[in-house]
């Protein structure tokens, strides 16, 4: 127990430089997936890494449904008024029916002779790794609520670091990658159940379950933060599921391989902003407008000026650096990856809009957005995929973000000016 109280400074310790870590955490899950994929390139072909590709699309996908979008509810409940029990109790609940309902989605895919049968099992064992961070993440939560992100932030980079690498060397010595993604599944778990076990008991937090009405009412508030955060994945990652159903598997390794820098600006941006939510919550039920819009235009500003910088790099050494990487020619993709640059940076202030409007808990408006969102896609995927294949995918990725980022920060306006003008 000593040694668990320096590695985390648990309580009765100071927290331990929250920000460092949570940005540590970001930035090592923004190249986690990049690492592996050039690993799987380089041992294994574009075609196990077109399978990775939309696994772990849908292994976010699923990873999201599971957390029925209440982290940043629980996180910003100015009362603590639902019990820590009650939210566990409820994730384990989600968790369980993502993975039920992923095991019998992927079953039909394979009856049905879209996938094969190493396909399938390779995109669920990746859904039961990222629903690991799912059932982790709602004591993240409790954590941060108490003031002490950094210990969250410890376990998911220990953790991360060990599964990658577990992931990555058996690439290497087997070049089998569904052995190598069920023995990081496997890992993954194994170290989620062993540092909560050691840092849990010190928040002094009963699990016992007493109250089922509360767990009805997370389930009736969440429900359109499930729908968003599940929406905000499926929008985001929309063109791999796209390619998935009307191109081939050599368009969806490309794009993967083009989408790498894409999804570093999402998650380097988003643990950016994470350790500023609660203080966020505060102003915002305080009615510390002025504080709580500086934050807003402040966020708004690093995260254009990360994506402007994303995509000034990207145009000088992007293409040249990702044909390295992965060892193929991407020469004929910079206007590509350059859309799909501006269209991630447009994504990621997507995601911060979503978190304020939660705070705001217009968790209608969310839902609704994304609802729209994904209709547009499904309305004009075929056309844009099935036409101009990686261009198009980029393309309709950059005009559905553009109308979803327009509408939200509309929402977010209106929001304050209606809480500012006195009743």
């Amino acid at each position: 127990m000593r040694l668990a109280e320096r590695v985390f400074a648990l309580p009765g310790l100071s927290p331990s430089r929250p920000a460092m870590w949570n940005a540590l955490s970001g930035m090592l899950a923004g190249g986690q997936l990049a690492l592996i994929l050039v690993v799987i390139s380089r041992v294994a072909g574009s075609e196990q890494a077109a399978v990775f590709t939309i696994g772990s699309a849908i292994a976010l996908l699923a990873s999201f449904a599971g957390r029925y979008g209440l982290r940043n509810y629980q996180v910003t409940d100015p009362s603590a008024h639902v019990h820590f029990k009650d939210y566990l109790w409820w994730r384990l609940l989600t968790v369980g029916a993502t993975l039920l309902l992923v095991t019998g989605i992927l079953f039909l895919l394979y009856r049905s002779g879209s996938y094969s049968s190493e396909k399938a099992i390779v995109v669920w064992l990746l859904c039961v790794y990222k629903l690991t961070d799912s059932v982790e993440d709602v004591f993240t939560g409790l954590y941060q609520q108490r003031g002490r992100l950094d210990v969250g932030a410890k376990i998911f980079l220990f953790r991360l670091l060990v599964s990658t690498a577990t992931i990555c060397v058996n690439l290497v010595l087997t070049g089998n990658l569904l052995t190598s993604v069920a023995l990081g599944a496997l890992v993954s778990i194994f170290l989620s159940i062993l540092l909560l076990k050691v840092t849990f008991p010190f928040f002094g937090i009963s699990l016992e379950f007493q109250n089922s009405q509360i767990v009805k009412r997370l389930a009736v508030d969440g429900w359109p933060l499930c729908v968003a955060a599940t929406l905000l994945i499926y929008v985001g990652n929309m063109p791999k599921y796209l390619i998935d159903a009307f191109a081939t598997e050599t368009v969806q390794a490309v794009f993967g391989f083009l989408n790498m820098p894409v999804f570093l600006i999402l998650l380097i941006s988003g643990f950016l902003y994470q350790p500023m939510i609660k203080q966020m919550g505060e102003w915002w039920n305080s009615g510390a407008l002025r504080q709580f819009w500086s934050r807003i235009s402040k966020q708004i500003f690093n995260i254009l000026a990360l994506t402007g910088l994303a995509v000034f790099v990207g145009y000088l050494v992007g293409i040249p650096m990702l044909s390295v990487l992965f060892s193929v020619d991407l020469s004929h993709y910079r206007r590509e990856l350059l859309i799909l640059l501006v269209g991630g940076g447009i994504y990621a202030l997507i995601g911060f809009f979503v978190v304020i409007i939660t705070i705001m808990r217009q968790q209608r408006t969310i839902a609704y957005g994304y609802i729209g969102a994904a209709v547009l896609g499904l309305i004009f995927g075929r056309y844009f995929v099935g036409n101009y294949q990686v261009l198009g995918a980029g393309l309709l990725y950059l005009l559905v973000n553009a109308a979803l980022a327009i509408t939200f920060y509309l929402a977010i306006v209106a929001n304050v000016r209606r809480v500012s003008v006195p009743q």
